[in-house]
């Protein structure tokens, strides 16, 4: 993306911050990493994310910048965005217009000024002290540009997140890396098994790891442009930003020391994975290799 885009991207936003600023570039003040969390609807989400964010001391000090894509008129919405505004450098936006997953999170990203990045889903509920430490610390290798974290699924229901064992099963992996099967096809290697088993509980480095949690350096962010808008509704822009990365040199690494539970789909991202297929493989289908028969 443009800087002339990111910069009317960041024009189309209203503030809605803890310190009362109203339209206008917005940029949040500079900590270890911005908390970027892209929302639209699910406020019973959003509440159950941002209360576990603030319940475990992340180990690094942050902003929480999320930025709401124009969702549906929703009380219940209203007051999960209050409560999000009162916590401690906690920022609220609100596009103007819908403008999709990938524009909404460039537009988060675009109001920060933090060193690291962290890209965020609100079907994310945070387990344990420490996490985004474990992740920053990665970076102390300056090949590492990006991280990913050990992702399970939900390990209770919720009344509002329906539990299906076959699609769901409670406290199994949902991502341990994305790798790409023969058909150069990517996919959540590991998924379904148990976090500790051996195969799974171990750092190493893949080509790809998930956006409902991935750690990025700001100046590799920039470079490559954010997100890319040609995707839509969460689906496939993560592979093709960390296939921008390594084509770049940069290494991506998948850390069980950061372990967080989630629901997969609350964000109800998966409505133009078809399209969004195709679109990728015409983007960035020459740099796929296969891979998954290095971590079996």
């Amino acid at each position: 993306m443009s800087k002339r885009r990111n910069r009317q991207n960041r024009q189309r936003v209203q503030a809605q911050g803890q310190n009362g600023r109203r339209p206008g570039e917005i940029r949040v003040p500079a900590k270890v990493v911005d908390v970027v969390m892209p929302v639209y609807g699910g406020p019973e989400f959003i509440l159950e994310c941002v209360r576990s964010l603030y319940k475990y001391d992340a180990g690094v000090p942050f902003n929480l910048i999320l930025v709401d894509d124009q969702s549906p008129a929703d009380p219940k919405l209203d007051a999960a965005l209050t409560y999000v505004k009162a916590q401690e450098n906690a920022f609220v936006f609100r596009h103007e217009r819908n403008a999709g997953f990938a524009a909404t999170c460039n537009t988060g990203a675009a109001t920060g000024r933090s060193p690291w990045i962290l890209l965020l889903n609100t079907d994310i509920r945070i387990l344990h002290d420490g996490w985004l430490q474990a992740m920053v610390k990665e970076g102390d290798d300056p090949e590492v540009a990006i991280v990913g974290a050990l992702l399970t699924f939900y390990q209770t229901p919720r009344p509002w997140a329906p539990a299906d064992p076959r699609i769901r099963p409670a406290g199994k992996v949902q991502h341990a890396g994305v790798v790409f099967d023969i058909m150069r096809r990517p996919y959540h290697i590991f998924s379904g098994w148990d976090p500790n088993h051996p195969k799974v509980a171990q750092r190493r480095e893949m080509n790809c790891v998930t956006g409902a949690c991935l750690l990025t350096r700001r100046d590799l962010w920039q470079q490559i442009g954010g997100l890319d808008i040609a995707y839509t509704r969460g689906n496939f822009e993560d592979v093709s930003y960390c296939l921008m990365a390594r084509i770049n040199g940069h290494k991506i690494v998948f850390t069980p020391e950061a372990h967080l539970d989630h629901y997969a789909g609350g964000s109800e991202n998966s409505m133009t994975a078809g399209r969004n297929a195709q679109i990728f493989q015409i983007k960035m289908g020459e740099y796929v290799v296969y891979d998954e028969f290095q971590y079996w």
